[in-house]
């Protein structure tokens, strides 16, 4: 038994060519399929009932005044990645872009109404959405949401804003002055009626927008796909400048029908525009998850999403209960009677050229649900099996730091081989086999891969104990981020610090003057007792807590080494069975998974002194990640120890994995590697 709900395809994302800039308009457009029937499969009798009803709310910015203009006063943002000297909390937009344009506060007070900038932005950006009785493109609560008389959209009729007690936002060209619409009162040739859910025009470089949707299983818990579909992608001919751009590729008259035929199209528009899916956990429009991989779905350009979209039943989604609890198998299921919200954000980047102008892309969304009950979503692991035994011991040559699984299921694995062939590159492909789940996966392996990218966070404990540390740090930093680069290295470097609080310091930047800054505001005070609350600091450094001050960091980049530095002198406190732990709610398992993908290096001492402590020699034994003993050199020594190990010859293994599923549960990742030297092993963990 399934349920759809499409947002299908009209003239969307059309780029209209300018000179010396690209602009484009955008359009989705919404329809409904439902079902409800009963049958046999695999020879069980599947009954019941599942309706599918919708709801959404949408936000557009093309950088126009009013976007930040409220009554007695005005909104507060900023062109800069906030620092540890800007006051107050701060989201950034694009969502799900790893380079935003444009903060806005959040813990402000602004304008006779009070709201913070950020309620004001969203209203003051938000051009249509469901329901919305008043018209004034700002969701409404709805009062009924399952049953004959909802308030959500079910049918294809509540598409239309003029249909008979339609509650999308009645928004037309001519009477909104806003220059976008949800219906046309103009025949242009298309003739009239209702206009896509996106429907944007003369769209500039660094434009965004994002509508998020939510969704609502009625009776039955359900498995939940985000569909999607090219429906035409065209080059439209070229404007003079957008043929003397070099990146200007393929027939003039290019038209692609097929998502299948998306890797051959020479249509830039799919590449440039930039797409992010993520889990709304507050159903606000904004995304607040923080945990691996960073609370997005999907991520990357409009080409690579069609084509994850229209394979199979779509882009499988993890719910909020576990199979097993709505009576199925597989990944979590969505329960029933409840809302769950999905975001959408897309953005042209304004570092692209003229090769856009003239494209047009149009494509289909959706969602496709089927029953949890008696439905089994186990991926079928079904597969070669490993090539080599996984069983004999791990060889110190080879180091496994860490997997990325930020575009899951395509994975990206950053190995060191430390042999002479491993170090000079000489390894290729064909030299290394890679087991996941018993089974044998095709990998492309790349040494020192392009220009290699490394987000590298510090996390210092600031208390009484630690002005020596600082003090070298203060002195060394510059140096330490000059070896990196010197390397061929693009770091980006944030710092969050600690006692028995948390704060961030610095967000990801790669401005050297920044992080000197920064790490001058350091100063050694305070720790009276002897475990500090660096467990929480970890939370903060993988984004899956808040800090107790400054803002939380910005997004890790896709396709990035994500490396931890944790610098300590004490041990941490730790929630642990049968102890009351200050502080801090984390256990052993939590922090564990927390650091799933990560690089960890922690330089700290090994001493504690009592229950409710775990030293940092203990973590990185839990995540297979490298331990120095604070007390083993002079501080300076063990920074430029940590460059030639953040700056040590790297191989990126990339494949993708069969499966899909999602459980928080962490995979064994086993290695071979076939050296000159001989067969040499290695193993480690990550958490999809």
């Amino acid at each position: 038994m399934n349920d759809d709900f499409e947002l299908s395809r009209r003239k969307a994302l059309a780029a209209l060519g300018t000179i010396g800039a690209a602009s484009a308009g955008a359009g989705l457009g919404t329809s409904a399929y439902f079902s409800d029937q009963e049958t046999f499969e695999n020879n069980e009798l599947v009954a019941g009932t599942l309706d599918l009803k919708m709801d959404w709310e949408e936000h557009y910015s093309d950088w126009s005044t009013d976007e930040t203009q409220v009554d007695g006063g005005s909104v507060e943002t900023r062109m800069e990645p906030p620092t540890d000297s800007t006051p107050g909390t701060w989201t950034a937009f694009p969502i799900g872009s790893t380079s935003p344009d444009v903060w806005v506060r959040s813990d402000d007070s602004v304008g006779t109404d009070g709201d913070s900038s950020l309620d004001a932005y969203m209203d003051n950006t938000s051009i249509e959405a469901y329901p919305d009785p008043d018209d004034d493109g700002i969701q409404d609560a709805a009062t009924t949401i399952c049953g004959s008389d909802s308030d959500l959209a079910d049918v294809p009729d509540d598409r239309d804003p003029t249909a008979s007690e339609s509650l999308r936002t009645l928004n037309n060209s001519s009477e909104s002055g806003r220059g976008e619409a949800t219906f046309d009162d103009v025949d242009d040739g298309d003739g009239t009626g209702p206009l896509p859910l996106l429907n944007l025009e003369d769209v500039k470089p660094g434009d965004y927008g994002e509508v998020t949707f939510s969704f609502h299983l009625c009776d039955n818990p359900g498995f939940v796909w985000l569909t999607g579909d090219l429906e035409e992608a065209r080059e439209n001919g070229t404007t003079e400048s957008e043929a003397d751009d070099p990146d200007e590729d393929g027939p003039t008259d290019e038209v692609v029908t097929e998502t299948s035929a998306i890797p051959d199209s020479d249509v830039e528009l799919l590449e440039e525009i930039r797409v992010a899916v993520w889990y709304d956990d507050n159903c606000d429009n904004i995304q607040q998850r923080g945990t691996s991989p960073e609370g997005l779905v999907t991520g990357g350009s409009l080409a690579d999403f069609l084509t994850d979209a229209a394979s199979g039943d779509g882009i499988p989604l993890t719910g909020d209960i576990a199979a097993s609890e709505g009576g199925g198998m597989g990944r979590n299921c969505f329960s029933g009677g409840s809302k769950h919200c999905i975001g959408f954000s897309w953005w042209l980047p304004v570092d692209h050229a003229n090769e856009i102008q003239s494209d047009s892309v149009s494509f289909d969304l959706g969602f496709y649900t089927e029953q949890c009950r008696h439905n089994d979503q186990t991926v079928d692991t079904e597969c070669e099996p490993c090539s080599f035994d996984t069983t004999v011991s791990t060889d110190p040559e080879v180091s496994i730091l860490n997997t990325d699984a930020s575009a899951f299921p395509d994975l990206s694995t950053f190995v060191r081989v430390d042999t002479a062939a491993g170090n000079a590159g000489d390894l290729v492909s064909e030299d290394f086999a890679l087991c996941e789940g018993g089974c044998d996966q095709d990998v492309t392996a790349t040494f020192n891969p392009g220009e290699r990218q490394a987000d590298i966070v510090f996390v210092f404990d600031d208390t009484g104990s630690m002005g020596d540390e600082i003090s070298t740090l203060q002195s060394q930093i510059t140096s330490f981020i000059d070896d990196v680069e010197a390397e061929g290295i693009d770091a980006r470097y944030a710092l969050v610090s600690f006692k028995d609080t948390v704060e961030t310091d610095l967000d990801f930047t790669s401005d050297s003057d920044a992080i000197q800054t920064a790490v001058n505001g350091l100063f050694a005070t305070g720790g009276d007792d002897f475990p500090e609350d660096n467990l929480d600091a970890l939370g903060v450094a993988t984004r899956n807590l808040s800090p107790d001050s400054g803002t939380a960091l910005s997004t890790y980049r896709s396709g990035a080494q994500r490396i931890i530095i944790d610098i300590t002198d004490a041990s941490g406190h730790v929630d642990e069975e049968g102890t009351d732990a200050p502080f801090t709610d984390l256990t052993r398992s939590d922090i564990e998974g927390y650091l799933s993908g990560y690089t960890y290096y922690a330089v700290s001492t090994d001493l504690t002194f009592g229950d409710g402590e775990i030293t940092k020699r203990e973590v990185a034994n839990l995540v297979d990640g490298t331990w120095i003993d604070i007390a083993s050199a002079d501080f300076d020594v063990i920074l430029s120890d940590l460059v030639d190990e953040i700056t040590a010859p790297t191989y990126r293994l990339d494949y993708t994995t069969p499966n899909t599923t999602t459980t928080g549960d962490p995979r064994t990742v086993e290695l071979q590697v076939d050296d000159p030297t001989g067969t040499l092993h290695g193993e480690a963990t990550y958490t999809p």
